[in-house]
């Protein structure tokens, strides 16, 4: 065996490592990336970045406007058209809670 399987493995007996890594109880995965359907101008992606990061839906589509108007348009429209294909749709009606129903 190598002189580093040896230290490898003497480390992990003096310092009570097992090399499993523990899980945090707090964790919580973060919001994730969804195309808006109800805001849409072509496939939602620009929709759903607005809405997930917080920003300006008029200003994004603004730059990216400009952005395919340069000699950027290919970039642009391949990374746009991914983005349509990978991201899931979601429609924030369909999130929202139904209305009770009536008593009586």
């Amino acid at each position: 065996m190598s002189r580093f399987h040896h230290f490898r493995h003497g480390y992990a007996a003096a310092t009570d490592w097992s090399g499993a890594a523990t899980m945090n109880p707090s964790f919580a995965p973060g919001a994730r990336l969804y195309r808006d359907i109800d805001r849409r101008w072509v496939a939602g992606v620009l929709a759903g970045m607005a809405g997930h990061f917080g920003w300006n839906l008029k200003v994004l589509r603004l730059v990216v406007l400009v952005a395919a108007c340069s000699p950027m348009f290919p970039v642009v429209a391949v990374l746009y058209a991914l983005a349509g294909m990978i991201l899931p749709a979601r429609s924030a009606l369909a999130t929202e809670q139904p209305p009770p129903a009536p008593m009586g």
